[in-house]
């Protein structure tokens, strides 16, 4: 899409590194939104996720499918009807696709956008954090994202010392 790989970055550079044919599909998508909303959908079939990914992915897509509604009920002012677009009936929707209830969607689009607040100031936490070797309660990651930079680095210094793979109040 827009000559961004999507999905498959990992087999592409196999396949180019080894010189093996391969064919690419080009997607068009109306909105940076609905290619989040591909990816996240994709990933999420991935069998070797870490529950934290999981839910940052659910999160994630919840947002990008907002973003996708509000912008198909916008009107001639700029508004978007909140009568058209609900925020329970899109989390219904990705729950039951995903095997969650809507208030648990919801939730994940909180963590998501504290994990992405978290990776502006720390890529390397957050990564942590997502990849499992860092645990930290969900409360505690909305905690972090609201850190100054200053105690993020801080933190940062104390995790690359080894010392802790936990993160408590």
């Amino acid at each position: 899409w827009n000559n961004i790989i999507l999905d498959g970055r990992l087999r592409y550079k196999i396949c180019m590194k080894w010189d093996i044919h391969f064919k690419i599909q080009h997607i068009i998508f109306e909105s940076r939104d609905k290619a989040v909303s591909f990816i996240c959908r994709e990933q999420l079939k991935r069998t070797d996720l870490t529950g934290e990914y999981k839910k940052y992915l659910i999160g994630r897509l919840f947002r990008a499918d907002m973003n996708t509604a509000s912008d198909e009920f916008m009107n001639a002012d700029g508004q978007v009807s909140q009568k058209y677009v609900r925020k329970t009936d899109i989390a219904t929707i990705i729950g039951t696709e995903f095997n969650f209830g809507f208030s648990t969607v919801t939730k994940y689009d909180i963590y998501a956008r504290a994990v992405d607040d978290l990776k502006r100031k720390s890529p390397e936490i957050a990564e942590k954090i997502l990849n499992g070797k860092l645990r930290v309660s969900h409360e505690n990651i909305i905690e972090l994202s609201r850190l100054p930079i200053e105690d993020i680095n801080g933190l940062k210094r104390l995790l690359d010392s080894g010392s802790i793979d936990r993160i408590g109040y």
